[in-house]
């Protein structure tokens, strides 16, 4: 287990080159439920505040056999992430998506990481909802059934949409759109 402490440093699981990241996020889910790690180059403290202790919103979206997950946090604008199952952590550990308790909705994790000094700059834990989750166990399903996946045809995919759609445009096709807790 990878354990985020305020003020220390990003442990990194992903191997990312942080420093080129700014504004980005990145979302996986494994059994112990969802992570969003967000990277922002030196952090207000307006920001992290909002990402802190502001409202959040979340909507999901699944274009083209792509999960798009979006997070608001209080004033910030939308952060828009793409995810398949057949690249997270969630198919690595082959844990059954059935075995994951969506009665009460999983929890998600939220690491703010300053890129500059790639410090961890703000925890927080809230609850995607039983509808949220539901939506979401049925995007991954759905993911996991196709045999053709191609990682570069889907990093395509989503570069496409995402440079074609503004994050409003893809909240009009969103299942799920709602505050969090």
């Amino acid at each position: 287990m990878i354990e985020y402490r305020i003020e220390r440093p990003y442990p990194n699981p992903f191997h990312l080159d942080v420093e080129d990241l700014d504004s980005n996020g990145i979302i996986d889910f494994s059994e112990s439920g969802g992570e969003l790690h967000l990277f922002y180059k030196t952090p207000s403290e307006i920001e992290v505040n909002n990402i802190w202790f502001g409202d959040i919103r979340a909507a999901l979206t699944y274009i083209k056999g792509i999960i798009f997950i979006q997070i608001k946090f209080g004033k910030l604008p939308w952060h828009d992430m793409a995810y398949n199952a057949q690249i997270s952590k969630l198919n690595d550990s082959l844990m059954s998506l059935q075995e994951m308790d969506m009665r009460t909705g999983c929890a998600l994790s939220i690491i703010l990481v300053d890129s500059d000094t790639q410090l961890v700059k703000a925890l927080r834990v809230v609850a995607l909802s039983h509808r949220f989750s539901q939506e979401l166990r049925k995007a991954m399903n759905e993911q996991l059934e196709d045999t053709f996946f191609i990682k570069m045809a889907y990093e395509n995919n989503v570069r496409t949409i995402l440079g074609n759609m503004a994050s409003n445009d893809l909240l009009k096709y969103a299942v799920v759109n709602e505050k969090l807790r």
